[in-house]
């Protein structure tokens, strides 16, 4: 199954259960298998401040959750060009999301080695 299929099956899953499956309101899913997934998630992360999920192959769910900082913290953190996060992440809609707290820029988000890489 690909990142894309999973991520439709995993978010499927969330939007029809009623039970709380641990993602905060307003979040996205994205799969990895897409191009240029990780601008995607950096938009999502330093414009629209939302959390979002990103899906592998195998379903191995990494959400990246925006951290609120003093304004002038958020002032030096976008000079910087970073934001900081929670990161959690889980295998399967049943396992609890491990979680860590980093702070994050693109060159982080562009080495991670989410899923393959589509040629």
């Amino acid at each position: 199954m690909t990142a894309t299929e999973q991520a439709h099956r995993i978010f499927t899953r969330a939007a029809i259960s009623d039970d709380d499956l641990g993602y905060p309101d307003s979040v996205g899913f994205l799969a990895c298998d897409l191009p240029r997934w990780e601008d995607m998630l950096w938009r999502d992360l330093t414009e629209e401040r939302q959390a979002t999920v990103v899906v592998d192959e195998n379903a191995l769910e990494t959400m990246f959750i925006p951290i609120s900082r003093a304004f002038p913290l958020h002032l030096l953190d976008r000079v910087r060009h970073r934001v900081p996060v929670r990161i959690r992440w889980r295998h399967g809609l049943t396992a609890p999301f491990a979680d860590v707290r980093v702070n994050l820029s693109r060159a982080g988000i562009a080495a991670m080695n989410l899923g393959s890489k589509p040629a």
